[in-house]
């Protein structure tokens, strides 16, 4: 329904306000009995609900950084497994036995010799050579001896063997041998030490480690029995040697007086 405005002329305004408000009412009125009436409802009070649990989201998780790869793993060189060590507890040290003789306290093989060439000059008086040897020997030898804890003789080898001379080898042998025990050397438990015999033809000897020397040429009578001796005396030597020279000197038949006169006739005849 279309509505005019209330007042389009001045005359007509009463009679049309009139009108239009009672079409306003019957409206109303009208629209007041198709409607119906809406009673009221009933209001049920419900209890509040819970407070909803308030959830704390959790924090992000950091990114935990990757780290870089890890190197190959070296190869592993297989090592045998040695074996299992065995401690051996050191052998109980040996007692030393009682010396039978004397008691030499030498710590040294060189030190010894001294006691081992004094105790065969002891044992064997009658064979030293008395003095200095002579210049020529009849044999030389050295000889390795080895004396145990009691001055035992346990073994004797030659360094030096004067093979042209056997029976000088078998009687050093044989004296040192008389000669045990010899000082024993209770600082080294025994001992190996060397010597060396100087032979002569007679039969004696020295010790190297005792020598008194020898002499560097024969002594005077020595030389004088050695130089050849002549037959004839000086004597008569002495006088063969003038004739000789005599008997070789050319002689003249003519005497001196004769010889001179003849030179000066021979430059006469002689042409220019």
């Amino acid at each position: 329904m279309k509505i005019k405005p209330l007042m389009t002329q001045p005359h007509e305004c009463p009679v049309r306000v009139l009108a239009l408000s009672g079409l306003v009412l019957s409206l109303v009125m009208l629209a007041a009995c198709t409607t119906p009436v809406q009673r009221p409802v009933p209001v049920v009070v419900m209890p509040a609900p819970a407070p909803a649990p308030v959830v704390v989201p959790a924090p992000a998780p950091v990114p935990t950084p990757v780290p870089p790869p890890a190197p190959p793993p070296a190869p592993v060189l297989s090592v045998p497994t040695p074996p299992p060590v065995v401690v051996v507890p050191p052998p109980a040290p040996a007692a030393v036995p009682e010396p039978v003789g004397r008691v030499a306290s030498a710590n040294t093989p060189m030190a010894y010799r001294q006691y081992g060439a004094r105790h065969l000059y002891d044992r064997h008086p009658d064979r030293i050579f008395k003095g200095k040897m002579p210049p020529l020997l009849y044999a030389v030898g050295v000889l390795n001896v080895a004396i145990d804890g009691r001055g035992e003789v346990r073994r004797i080898e030659w360094m030096r063997e004067p093979k042209h001379a056997p029976e000088v080898v078998a009687e050093i042998e044989r004296m040192v041998r008389a000669a045990s025990p010899f000082p024993a050397p209770v600082r080294m438990g025994g001992v190996n030490y060397t010597e060396v015999w100087l032979w002569d033809k007679s039969g004696r000897f020295q010790l190297d480690t005792l020598t008194e020397g020898q002499l560097s040429a024969l002594p005077e009578p020595a030389r004088s029995a050695v130089r050849p001796v002549s037959a004839d005396p000086p004597a008569s030597r002495q006088a063969v040697k003038p004739a000789a020279r005599q008997t070789v000197r050319p002689v003249s038949a003519d005497p001196p007086a004769s010889r001179q006169a003849v030179k000066p006739a021979a430059r006469q005849t002689v042409p220019r």
